[in-house]
């Protein structure tokens, strides 16, 4: 089985551009499992953001400070 994966080192991930251009992203391509390095926000802010993204399973590493962090969705 082929799976699409999206991987993303982003900024902004709590941000409106951030989840603009990536509805458009998850539309046109469809990832079935999406990467995102480096959001930079942790805890309830993460889950809210990573649900608004459309996505009901995820392994987060929360970010410490202004570093590290990972999210597999």
């Amino acid at each position: 089985m082929d799976y699409k994966i999206f991987s993303w080192n982003c900024r902004g991930a709590g941000g409106w551009r951030f989840l603009r251009m990536f509805s458009e992203y998850k539309r046109r391509f469809s990832p079935q499992i999406t990467i995102i390095v480096e959001p930079k926000i942790s805890g309830d802010t993460s889950l809210r953001v990573i649900h608004s993204m459309g996505y009901d399973r995820e392994l987060v590493v929360d970010a410490v400070g202004f570093s590290e962090g990972i999210w597999v969705l």
